[in-house]
Protein backbone atom coordinates (compact mmCIF):
# COMPACT_ATOMS: atom_id res chain seq x y z
CA UNK A 1 0.00 0.00 0.00
CA UNK A 2 1.57 3.39 -1.14
CA UNK A 3 0.87 6.31 1.12
CA UNK A 4 0.71 9.32 -1.23
CA UNK A 5 1.46 13.14 0.48
CA UNK A 6 -0.29 15.92 -1.00
CA UNK A 7 2.53 18.61 -1.77
CA UNK A 8 -0.08 21.47 -1.11
CA UNK A 9 -1.20 20.23 2.25
CA UNK A 10 2.23 19.78 3.35
CA UNK A 11 3.39 22.94 2.09
CA UNK A 12 0.28 24.28 4.31
CA UNK A 13 0.74 22.37 7.44
CA UNK A 14 4.08 23.57 7.68
CA UNK A 15 3.32 27.53 7.22
CA UNK A 16 -0.01 26.95 9.63
CA UNK A 17 2.61 25.47 12.41
CA UNK A 18 5.26 27.87 11.85
CA UNK A 19 2.98 30.70 12.16
CA UNK A 20 1.01 29.01 15.60
CA UNK A 21 4.35 28.76 17.31
CA UNK A 22 5.58 31.60 16.27
CA UNK A 23 1.96 33.92 17.18
CA UNK A 24 1.91 32.01 20.65
CA UNK A 25 5.48 32.26 21.36
CA UNK A 26 6.02 36.34 20.74
CA UNK A 27 2.51 36.88 22.72
CA UNK A 28 4.40 35.46 25.62
CA UNK A 29 7.32 37.18 24.95
CA UNK A 30 5.38 40.45 24.86
CA UNK A 31 5.79 40.14 29.31
CA UNK A 32 8.93 38.93 29.23
CA UNK A 33 10.39 42.07 26.58
CA UNK A 34 7.68 44.89 26.14
CA UNK A 35 7.50 46.67 23.48
CA UNK A 36 5.31 48.50 20.62
CA UNK A 37 7.29 46.29 17.72
CA UNK A 38 6.76 43.15 19.73
CA UNK A 39 3.08 43.90 20.29
CA UNK A 40 2.89 45.17 16.65
CA UNK A 41 4.21 41.74 15.58
CA UNK A 42 2.08 40.01 17.27
CA UNK A 43 -1.00 41.18 15.67
CA UNK A 44 0.72 40.73 12.29
CA UNK A 45 1.16 37.13 13.18
CA UNK A 46 -2.53 36.78 14.33
CA UNK A 47 -3.47 38.22 11.11
CA UNK A 48 -1.18 36.05 8.97
CA UNK A 49 -3.30 32.51 11.51
CA UNK A 50 -6.44 34.00 10.43
CA UNK A 51 -5.54 34.62 6.08
CA UNK A 52 -3.99 30.86 7.07
CA UNK A 53 -6.41 29.32 8.26
CA UNK A 54 -8.90 31.11 5.43
CA UNK A 55 -6.59 29.44 2.89
CA UNK A 56 -7.30 25.93 4.16
CA UNK A 57 -11.16 26.49 3.08
CA UNK A 58 -9.56 26.79 -0.45
CA UNK A 59 -9.05 24.71 -3.79
CA UNK A 60 -6.15 23.81 -4.78
CA UNK A 61 -7.43 25.16 -7.81
CA UNK A 62 -10.38 26.52 -9.80
CA UNK A 63 -11.36 23.45 -10.95
CA UNK A 64 -10.49 21.01 -7.75
CA UNK A 65 -12.15 20.18 -4.49
CA UNK A 66 -10.23 21.90 -1.78
CA UNK A 67 -6.81 21.21 -0.19
CA UNK A 68 -8.66 20.09 2.98
CA UNK A 69 -11.73 18.09 3.52
CA UNK A 70 -14.13 19.81 5.79
CA UNK A 71 -13.40 17.72 9.05
CA UNK A 72 -10.07 18.79 8.36
CA UNK A 73 -10.78 22.15 8.00
CA UNK A 74 -13.32 22.53 10.67
CA UNK A 75 -10.26 21.13 13.08
CA UNK A 76 -8.35 23.82 11.60
CA UNK A 77 -10.56 26.59 11.92
CA UNK A 78 -11.14 25.40 15.63
CA UNK A 79 -7.53 25.55 16.39
CA UNK A 80 -6.82 28.52 15.38
CA UNK A 81 -9.56 30.18 17.03
CA UNK A 82 -8.42 28.94 20.50
CA UNK A 83 -5.02 30.11 19.77
CA UNK A 84 -6.52 33.41 18.51
CA UNK A 85 -7.99 33.47 22.31
CA UNK A 86 -5.34 32.54 23.68
CA UNK A 87 -2.72 35.07 22.43
CA UNK A 88 -5.19 37.76 22.81
CA UNK A 89 -5.20 37.08 26.31
CA UNK A 90 -1.88 37.88 26.77
CA UNK A 91 -1.86 40.86 24.66
CA UNK A 92 -4.28 41.86 26.49
CA UNK A 93 -2.97 41.23 29.67
CA UNK A 94 -0.10 43.14 28.47
CA UNK A 95 -1.75 46.24 27.15
CA UNK A 96 -3.91 46.23 30.46
CA UNK A 97 -7.18 45.65 31.56
CA UNK A 98 -9.77 47.48 33.93
CA UNK A 99 -12.00 45.99 35.66
CA UNK A 100 -14.85 48.73 35.09
CA UNK A 101 -16.94 47.51 37.92
CA UNK A 102 -14.23 47.93 40.50
CA UNK A 103 -12.77 50.42 39.00
CA UNK A 104 -9.63 48.95 39.47
CA UNK A 105 -6.66 47.10 37.27
CA UNK A 106 -6.23 43.40 36.19
CA UNK A 107 -3.61 41.33 35.81
CA UNK A 108 -4.68 37.88 36.04
CA UNK A 109 -4.63 35.15 33.07
CA UNK A 110 -8.08 33.92 34.20
CA UNK A 111 -9.33 38.29 33.83
CA UNK A 112 -7.58 38.20 30.60
CA UNK A 113 -9.03 34.99 29.08
CA UNK A 114 -12.44 35.88 30.15
CA UNK A 115 -11.95 39.43 28.55
CA UNK A 116 -10.89 37.77 25.04
CA UNK A 117 -13.68 35.06 24.70
CA UNK A 118 -15.60 38.07 25.04
CA UNK A 119 -13.89 39.70 22.48
CA UNK A 120 -13.77 37.50 20.27
CA UNK A 121 -17.62 36.29 20.18
CA UNK A 122 -18.17 39.67 20.47
CA UNK A 123 -20.32 40.34 23.48
CA UNK A 124 -19.07 43.09 24.87
CA UNK A 125 -20.28 42.68 28.28
CA UNK A 126 -18.40 46.00 29.71
CA UNK A 127 -17.34 44.82 32.98
CA UNK A 128 -13.84 44.65 31.58
CA UNK A 129 -12.06 47.52 29.50
CA UNK A 130 -8.87 47.74 27.79
CA UNK A 131 -6.39 50.81 28.06
CA UNK A 132 -6.31 53.05 25.45
CA UNK A 133 -3.26 50.93 24.26
CA UNK A 134 -5.23 48.10 23.73
CA UNK A 135 -8.64 49.34 22.25
CA UNK A 136 -6.70 48.56 18.67
CA UNK A 137 -5.77 45.05 19.74
CA UNK A 138 -9.54 44.29 20.99
CA UNK A 139 -11.07 45.96 17.94
CA UNK A 140 -9.02 43.33 15.27
CA UNK A 141 -9.80 40.49 17.88
CA UNK A 142 -13.31 41.49 17.07
CA UNK A 143 -13.06 41.32 13.38
CA UNK A 144 -11.60 38.41 13.80
CA UNK A 145 -14.07 36.72 16.03
CA UNK A 146 -16.50 37.57 13.05
CA UNK A 147 -14.26 36.02 10.53
CA UNK A 148 -13.58 32.67 12.59
CA UNK A 149 -17.15 32.23 13.45
CA UNK A 150 -18.25 32.77 10.01
CA UNK A 151 -15.88 30.28 8.44
CA UNK A 152 -17.39 28.06 11.54
CA UNK A 153 -20.87 28.38 10.90
CA UNK A 154 -19.91 27.93 7.04
CA UNK A 155 -18.61 24.89 7.25
CA UNK A 156 -20.93 23.51 9.41
CA UNK A 157 -23.90 25.09 7.35
CA UNK A 158 -22.13 23.36 3.90
CA UNK A 159 -22.04 19.63 5.65
CA UNK A 160 -25.96 19.58 5.69
CA UNK A 161 -25.81 20.08 1.60
CA UNK A 162 -26.79 16.96 -0.45
CA UNK A 163 -23.32 16.56 -2.40
CA UNK A 164 -23.75 14.24 -5.73
CA UNK A 165 -19.86 13.23 -5.34
CA UNK A 166 -17.86 11.51 -2.95
CA UNK A 167 -15.37 13.87 -2.01
CA UNK A 168 -15.33 15.04 1.55
CA UNK A 169 -18.17 17.72 1.34
CA UNK A 170 -16.42 19.60 -1.20
CA UNK A 171 -18.64 20.10 -3.99
CA UNK A 172 -17.44 22.31 -6.26
CA UNK A 173 -19.70 22.76 -8.93
CA UNK A 174 -20.54 26.34 -9.64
Amino acid sequence: MKFHVDPNRTWFLALYAAICVSAISLSALLHLAPGIWIWLIALFLQFLLLYTTGLCLMPATRDSAAVFTRPSAILIVLASGAINISCFALIHLETGLRDATLSSDTDSFRDGLYFSVVTFTTLGYGDLQPFPEGRLAAAFQAFSGYVYLGLGIGLAVNGFRITSRDDGGQNTSR
